[in-house]
């Protein structure tokens, strides 16, 4: 069973889209850059703190998803997703496919019993 999507974005969720556009879309697009660089580990700054990790296939692949619903919307509605997040220029990046695809070890969404893999996949896709 599917819910509807909403018809606009309610405007209490301020807080969480902020950490969307700050956080978890500027790490996205470096570690989509390690990815394609073929380095290991990713680096990237949120508030003043620099972090440093594995790169993750999985997280470019959640990246590609993204922006692949993004760019399925009409132009009204890419523009109310950009106004609602504040963050014109992300949005913008977000358009942009990453350079190095990862590959699709999850197939279609969502997964239904009989589909489900007898291993499970970590966010390294191992």
């Amino acid at each position: 069973m599917s819910a509807p999507f909403a018809e606009r974005v309610p405007g209490d969720l301020a807080k969480l889209l902020g950490a969307v556009t700050s956080i978890y879309l500027p790490y996205l697009d470096a570690n989509a850059a390690a990815y394609v660089d073929g380095r290991k580990r990713v680096r990237y700054d949120v508030q003043g703190v620099t972090f440093d990790e594995p790169t993750k296939p999985y997280r470019v692949w959640c990246r590609d998803r993204l922006q692949r619903r993004l760019v399925a919307l009409d132009p009204a509605a890419r523009s109310e997703v950009a106004r609602a997040l504040g963050a014109p220029d992300l949005v913008a990046r977000l358009s942009t496919p990453s350079p190095k695809p990862a590959p699709d070890s999850v197939g279609v969404l969502p997964l239904a019993g009989d589909g489900l893999r007898s291993k499970p996949v970590d966010s390294w896709w191992r």
